[in-house]
């Protein structure tokens, strides 16, 4: 069932590619179409896709309820009127159940968007701001066995589907056995022994600097 539904989404970019316009309309009434799907692969594994915008905000938003020990959040870019899935009473009620958060940006995107200063008054140790001024992933970690990857910025992406700048998004979900080897390699690459080596930095000196 993946394999065929991995197809339709594949046929469906293509029909956009080349616009075929009936084929496109056929695919958008057809409400199954803009559904969360989840798919069992063994025992220990799930792998959930996000279709919509509001399956996005929701699976954020169960993250930072649920999450037992830190979220790492990915997002290269960032809209000032696009993170109000992360008020300051959310992330402070996130970090005083000892959650870190670690919030991964473009250092200038940070800046012009005055992030970093939102980051300063949420006024807690436990949520950080990692610069970066080399990523474009758009990745989610729970813990040590959620991971998320696809397409959609979780700091810039507009919360109205209505607005010019709204897209059509992914995300697949990865829970369980595989995705503990998922976020293993992500930990053991570049960007997450920066995070790793500024997070023990971090905690060695009580602060939450970037």
């Amino acid at each position: 069932q993946l394999i065929e539904d991995v197809w339709r989404y594949i046929k469906f970019y293509r029909n956009i590619q080349f616009g075929n316009i009936e084929q496109l309309i056929e695919f958008e009434r057809n409400s199954v179409n803009d559904t969360q799907l989840s798919y069992q692969i063994e025992p220990e594994t799930s792998v959930t896709y996000l279709p919509t915008l509001e399956a996005h905000r929701c699976f954020l938003r169960h993250s930072l309820l649920t999450a037992k020990r830190r979220i790492i959040i990915c997002s290269p870019f960032i809209s000032s009127g696009s993170y109000e899935d992360f008020s300051p009473e959310i992330l402070r009620a996130t970090a005083n159940r000892g959650v870190d958060i670690y919030f991964v940006c473009l250092t200038e995107q940070s800046q012009e968007n005055e992030f970093d200063l939102f980051i300063d008054e949420i006024n807690s140790p436990l949520v950080h701001l990692c610069h970066s001024d080399d990523i474009h992933l758009k990745t989610l970690i729970v813990d040590d066995d959620i991971i998320a990857e696809g397409s959609f910025n979780w700091i810039s992406a507009t919360r109205d589907e209505g607005a010019q700048a709204h897209n059509l998004e992914t995300t697949l979900i990865v829970r369980g056995g595989i995705a503990r080897g998922f976020i293993d390699n992500f930990e053991h690459s570049a960007l997450g022994r920066y995070i790793s080596q500024w997070e023990n930095s971090d905690h060695e000196e009580g602060g939450a600097s970037d």
